[in-house]
């Protein structure tokens, strides 16, 4: 169970000038991708009063002279906006790889974990972002054990891997 939020306080998201002058700041020293990290990508802007600011984020950062490509870890799923899905899935140099943090598929186990969604919601997901590119990698991660997890909430977890057929776990 994640204890990053009990540490981190609240989201502070860098202003996008910022980050593109740092960019391009890279770029100068030869660098070619970008990873944008943060423990919940799918928030940037929130604080900015911006939720559609990651967005436009990688379609300026896509669009950098000698930048081949951008890369977005840590997707939360219960934030993936349709436009979100189709900037990292169709825009040029912006790598098509769906880093999303569904942690379980049993909703009685995520709601324990303070989440939301289930495997049906998370089936949808994946079948979206298939709909928009059929070649987008997707990958996740998830906990087993969780307190209070029983066999029919691994059952549900081992139908959705099996039904999902992500590219990594």
């Amino acid at each position: 169970f994640c204890a990053i939020p009990s540490f981190r306080g609240s989201f502070i998201s860098r202003r996008p000038p910022d980050v593109v002058s740092e960019v391009g700041w890279l770029v100068q020293q030869g660098v070619l991708e970008v990873n944008l990290v943060s423990e919940n990508s799918t928030s940037y802007g929130k604080d900015l009063g911006d939720f559609r600011l990651l967005e436009s984020l990688l379609g300026e950062l896509a669009g950098t002279p000698g930048l081949e490509r951008v890369r977005v870890a840590y997707l939360q799923p219960a934030e993936m906006r349709p436009e979100l899905v189709a900037v990292i899935a169709r825009t040029v140099g912006v790598a098509p790889y769906f880093d999303l943090s569904f942690q379980h598929a049993s909703a009685p186990v995520l709601r324990r974990m303070r989440r939301f969604g289930g495997a049906d919601d998370f089936l949808g997901l994946v079948e979206r972002i298939r709909e928009v590119n059929p070649a987008a990698a997707i990958r996740s991660n998830f906990i087993v054990g969780f307190p209070g997890e029983t066999p029919q909430d691994v059952d549900v977890l081992i139908d959705f891997l099996n039904r999902a057929r992500l590219d990594a776990i």
